[in-house]
């Protein structure tokens, strides 16, 4: 398939993706910029989104229901790891939190799947990228609008963005997410390239801003993979060559890292 189904089956596709990302999502917890959930609590909005994706997804799988077999079957490692998150609720201090984040993951699992079923990997990329961009925007309106909740007010990083995230680790996450989604989605033209092309230079700003190290580090991983791959894919003697050196240096910095692993978090600023 091209899309996920007919117009609203779109965009409430589109709508839970946007929940999923937490664009000012939970609101009572963006608003008041802390987290407003005790530890191990409920949160009445994250059950309302689950709630409702419960019949979205009975729909969605009616829908397809000749591939869910063979989805279910390909898709039985994750599945039973969701399994095993219930059984652990045996062995856990506290089950009933054990049972409702399993139920959590569950879910999320089985929208990842539905989303799988119902749309090819382009339609999805770009989808993403759409998210992304509609996410760089809300982060950039609320930092023009809403300066106190779109900066983090903790003792440390007082000037940090945190944009339409809860947190400024979050939005520098997403910024990695999104620059990595966006440069493959314009390089193999998944959507249209402005979109991407927008989505990443909204993303190095905001990158920026957040003051994140995480992402960086993140990206150079994904970088280094990708270059990796890219060579051993070439099936040719030079491929394998830089394929092989690729990994003798990953090696090696793997080494550096775990012996001086304190000066690499004092180069980054942490």
């Amino acid at each position: 398939m091209t899309g996920a189904g007919r117009l609203p089956e779109r965009v409430a596709t589109f709508a839970f993706l946007a929940l999923f990302a937490g664009v000012m999502w939970p609101p009572n917890a963006y608003f008041s910029g802390e987290t407003v959930t005790p530890q191990g609590a409920s949160n009445i909005y994250d059950f309302l989104e689950f709630a409702m994706l419960v019949p979205f997804l009975a729909l969605g799988f009616f829908a397809c229901w000749r591939e869910l077999p063979g989805l279910l079957g390909y898709a039985w490692p994750v599945l039973a790891l969701a399994l095993f998150a219930f059984l652990s609720a045996y062995w856990s201090d506290d089950p009933s939190l054990v049972v409702r984040r399993a139920g959590t993951v569950t879910l999320s699992t089985l929208f990842g799947i539905y989303l799988i079923g119902r749309g090819d990997f382009g339609w999805l990329v770009a989808t993403l990228v759409k998210i992304f961009a509609l996410a760089a925007i809300a982060s950039f309106i609320a930092i023009v609008a809403l300066p106190q909740a779109a900066t983090v007010t903790a003792d440390y990083y007082t000037h940090a963005w945190r944009g339409a995230f809860t947190d400024k680790n979050e939005l520098g996450m997403v910024c990695g997410e999104a620059l990595i989604f966006s440069v493959y989605a314009w390089r193999k033209r998944l959507g249209p390239r402005w979109i991407a092309g927008f989505t990443i230079a909204a993303y190095l700003v905001l990158l920026y801003g957040s003051e994140s190290k995480t992402p960086i580090v993140f990206m150079a991983a994904a970088l280094y993979a990708a270059l990796v791959v890219m060579a051993l894919r070439r099936r040719s003697a030079a491929g394998l060559i830089v394929g092989y050196a690729l990994l003798v240096f990953g090696i090696v910095a793997g080494g550096l890292l775990a012996v001086g692993w304190q000066d690499a978090l004092l180069a980054l600023g942490r």
